[in-house]
């Protein structure tokens, strides 16, 4: 099996680094940035299977890196992830964001979603 490479857009430490750790136990390499500038050149730069972004970064706007792909025809599905119950419809309605991930994860569902996204 072809290891799936799974860029993670968090400007949180700590977020990065467990979902890394989650991704290693199911043999996923995560790639991780903590910005919208760097997940732009890490888009340019090498294939991704899949994007976890967190929808709250600081000072910038996870619907900006949404326009970048789009203009650039980049089609890796997108998971976003937010602590905050209530997101945004128009970034649902966005036919590269494939589903939302809630925080706190739970392991289960968090695999669940990413598995669902990768199988498309």
């Amino acid at each position: 099996m072809v290891q799936k490479n799974i860029l993670i857009i968090d400007d949180e430490d700590y977020i990065r680094e467990m979902i890394i750790d989650f991704l290693e136990i199911e043999d996923m390499k995560g790639i991780p940035v903590k910005s919208i500038a760097d997940a732009t050149e890490k888009l340019r730069m090498g294939q991704f299977d899949l994007i976890l972004a967190d929808i709250n970064l600081k000072n910038e706007n996870i619907q900006d890196l949404l326009n970048i792909m789009k203009r650039g025809k980049i089609d890796t599905p997108v998971i976003l992830m937010t602590g905050d119950q209530n997101i945004d419809d128009i970034l649902v309605n966005n036919n590269i964001v494939k589903d939302v991930l809630h925080k706190p994860f739970q392991y289960k569902i968090f695999f669940d979603k990413i598995k669902s996204c990768l199988e498309r």
